[in-house]
């Protein structure tokens, strides 16, 4: 029996470091931008491979009490073709925009943000 264990041991081994350092490589790389805390505001619109929903959701968290968005723009990546810059002509002068974009964005997604934005009191300018 202690014969096998070992084989069975020696045999995995290889597979056990592979696997290891996959994770190891992950965690020190954190290529999604999801395990650590970043400065969003730098690469906010930089790389195409980030959680775009995740990272909006972090950069508005990090970003409100500064800014205090009171409106919003919900949606897929497309609404990246709206600038808050250009919607804001159509706003009062003291108004804060915040896009908040998420790759292949869906109705339930919309919702949530809105549920999340609820549950914390932010209120919403409608127009």
């Amino acid at each position: 029996m202690k014969k096998y264990i070992t084989k069975t041991i020696l045999f995995f081994l290889p597979l056990l470091i592979c696997v290891s350092m996959v994770f190891i490589t992950y965690l020190a790389l954190d290529p999604f931008r999801v395990l650590w805390t970043y400065d969003f505001s730098k690469d906010l619109h930089a790389n195409a491979g980030l959680n775009r929903d995740f990272v909006s959701t972090e950069f508005f968290k990090e970003k409100y009490q500064q800014y205090h968005y009171d409106s919003f723009i919900f949606g897929s990546s497309r609404t990246l073709a709206f600038l808050p810059e250009d919607w804001g002509k159509y706003l009062p002068d003291n108004s804060s925009i915040f896009c908040f974009d998420a790759s292949h964005e869906s109705i339930y997604g919309i919702y949530t943000k809105l549920k999340y934005l609820e549950n914390h009191n932010i209120s919403i300018i409608m127009y």
